[in-house]
């Protein structure tokens, strides 16, 4: 593995607010009715994060990417008794991996000053914090009577794992290079777009920790399985999108309604809301056919899904007239 240099731990370490999305306080807030659609699924949900919001249960959210799962967090903290607290939202992928135990624990000025050689377990290099002024909390401190959504939490590696859980058992933390403990008050929601039964089966998720942190499961359907909310979140994007751009798209056609509710969105909410953004930006009045499909690749690139059968299928399927394979592929 390439050695690092102190440059890049200390870059790291100081950008970890890019990494970390906070909400305190009170904001206007809108209903999940308002945010995610109308649907029967929606209604179940709704009853779900009702129930849960008030407890102090910890939640695990799974679903495919895209599809809401740091929306029914910030939700899940905005009708608990924590809501007037911190909401702090982690990308466990997002973080190197020999920076996480200070990220979400903290650590104390001159935790690293006399390290030597490279760390074997978390992979610091020798003076990576020896400019580390006082002490800096972690986000399980940042995130004091509030709430701490842990998202792809699957991404964090077994030692990690093994410290989350015993703060979750003790209700406490030990901040690198520290012989202190420090009492946490915290709600923990975790996200992952794997399931996590599978992900303790094949031995990449701790047996215990995944039974400690589920107390509540809300499992959030990919939209293809929800398509009487596809109309609804188009209007929503297309109305945001209005707003944003300064622009008076009326509506969308019939055509691309059609197409909007026969596509698969395999990126659920988030392809559905990239998608009726760039139509917006490219139509003059109403949304159209034409407005919702990717541009056409330059002659010779390779198609956009080399995956399954299935998923050339769908390419096809959904490409302008002009470029299906009846229209530029004829044998001489």
């Amino acid at each position: 593995m390439r050695e690092a240099s102190p440059a890049y731990y200390a870059s790291c370490s100081q950008s970890g607010e890019k990494r970390m999305r906070t909400r305190r306080g009170p904001e206007k807030r809108h209903s999940i009715f308002e945010l995610m659609g109308q649907s029967v699924a929606i209604e179940q949900m709704h009853r779900q994060i009702q129930r849960v919001a008030c407890t102090n249960f910890t939640v695990i959210v799974e679903g495919e990417t895209g599809t809401g799962k740091e929306l029914v967090a910030r939700l899940i903290h905005e009708q608990s008794p924590r809501a007037d607290k911190a909401f702090v939202a982690i990308d466990c992928g997002a973080i190197p991996e020999s920076l996480v135990e200070s990220e979400l624990f903290g650590y104390v000025k001159g935790a690293f000053t006399g390290a030597e050689g490279r760390s074997e377990l978390f992979g610091y290099v020798k003076g990576a914090f020896t400019g580390a002024e006082g002490r800096k909390a972690g986000y399980f401190e940042l995130a004091k009577g509030g709430t701490l959504f842990l998202d792809e939490i699957a991404n964090l590696a077994p030692t990690i794992q093994m410290k989350v859980l015993r703060s979750l058992q003790e209700r406490c933390i030990l901040p690198l290079g520290s012989t202190q403990s420090v009492p946490i008050d915290v709600r923990l929601v975790v996200a992952s777009n794997a399931i996590l039964e599978e992900e303790v089966c094949t031995g990449r998720f701790r047996a215990d920790l995944f039974h400690r942190l589920n107390e509540f499961k809300i499992a959030l359907l990919p939209l293809r399985e929800r398509r009487d909310d596809i109309l609804f979140l188009a209007e929503r994007f297309r109305r945001e999108t209005n707003a944003e751009l300064g622009k008076q798209i009326a509506a969308f056609g019939a055509d691309a309604k059609a197409y909007l509710l026969v596509h698969d969105w395999p990126g659920n909410v988030r392809e559905l809301r990239n998608t009726v953004r760039r139509a917006v930006l490219l139509s003059n009045d109403v949304i159209e056919l034409q407005h919702l499909r990717q541009r056409a690749a330059p002659p010779g690139a390779a198609p956009p899904c080399q995956g399954t059968r299935r998923h050339r299928t769908k390419a096809v399927a959904y490409m302008p007239s002009f470029m299906t394979p009846s229209s530029h592929s004829k044998k001489p």
